[in-house]
This record gives C-alpha cells, sequence and structure tokens, in this order.
C-alpha cells in the first residue's frame, strides 16, 4: 500500500542503521552509511541523479529515502502488494537484493523462479489464501539462506533478530491490514 513506505523505511532502518556508518572488513557490501553501501550510492548518483563520486557518509536524508524507494520498494511493488507482504519483501531487498526478494516470493508461491515480479507472480501473491503462511514461508527461505552464507558466524546474530522481528511485523502488518 502507497502509505506503508515510510512505516516500511523505518522498520527497516532500524536493522540498517539510520545515520551510521560501518565499514566491517567481513562484510561484503562494503563502506555503508544508513545501509546504503557505496558501491549502490555511487551507481544512483552517477547513472541516476547524474551527479558525481561522493563518499556515502555524505548522502544526505533525502537521497537515501530516494534510493530505498527507488531501487529496492518499488523493485518489488510495494506500492501494488498487499500490507505485510510489502514489508517483508522490501525488507529482504534492502538486505539480500531485489532479485533476491522475489525470488524468495516465486518459491514459495509455486511459480517461475526467475526473480522477474510479472504477471504470473502478480497474480499468484494476490490470488493467496493464508496470506500468514506464505508470510512464514518467506522468513523460514531467508532464514535458510543466511544460515547458508559463510558470514553467518559474524552475522547471524543480527539476522536472527531480524528475522524473528521482520516476520513479527510483517504480520502485525497483515492483521492491520
Amino acid at each position: 500500500m502507497l502509505h506503508n513506505f515510510q512505516i516500511c523505511f523505518a522498520d527497516t532502518e532500524q536493522f540498517e542503521g539510520w545515520h551510521q556508518y560501518s565499514n566491517d572488513p567481513v562484510d561484503p557490501g562494503g563502506a555503508t552509511y544508513s545501509g546504503v553501501t557505496q558501491n549502490a550510492y555511487n551507481a544512483w548518483r552517477t547513472h541516476v541523479a547524474q551527479l558525481p563520486i561522493q563518499d556515502v557518509r555524505r548522502m544526505t536524508d533525502a537521497e537515501c529515502q530516494t534510493i530505498y524507494k527507488t531501487q529496492y520498494w518499488d523493485a518489488v511493488r510495494g506500492d501494488n502488494v498487499w500490507a505485510g507482504i510489502d514489508l517483508l519483501l522490501y525488507d529482504i531487498a534492502v538486505n539480500s537484493g531485489p532479485l533476491r526478494a522475489i525470488k524468495f516470493l516465486q518459491q514459495a508461491l509455486g511459480v517461475t523462479v526467475d526473480g522477474q515480479f510479472g504477471l504470473e507472480t502478480f497474480g499468484a501473491l494476490m490470488a493467496v489464501n493464508d496470506r500468514k503462511a506464505l508470510i512464514q514461508k518467506i522468513c523460514a527461505a531467508r532464514m535458510s539462506f543466511w544460515h547458508s552464507l559463510t558470514t553467518w558466524w559474524r552475522f547471524g546474530k543480527g539476522w536472527f533478530a531480524r528475522g524473528i522481528g521482520m516476520e513479527a511485523k510483517s504480520l502485525a502488518l497483515l492483521a492491520a491490514g
């Protein structure tokens, strides 16, 4: 739902670290500010905003929200899906990329897994009767994916908390619907 972007943005930023800088050598994302990697910021500034590259720590709040909206929320069709699944897909997109978020959804729906949020995926999502079960299935797949990563030893505790938190928040948004 259109009005849910700000809610979902705030929920995700609790885990991404609003106004926090990180450059953990174990994190393949590298230098990150407010959850936006230097590489993602460079790409957005040069290709979308047509601005010169600058340090991610100089990113404005407006730039940050625009990146999150256009690169992650819009990619998982956050404005067009039902409450609850919007937060979950968005948060997965931010953490692991929109392609992975859409593939998790497609796997859970039993449709062609191609990472494209097309008519088949959208139609199957809109036809879901047990929305709670779908959210839980996607959350389980996400947790399994995290466990498979070689960086689980370093980030697993935070990912686990994020997974549990996002499942609860997604289910609450679904119930409030």
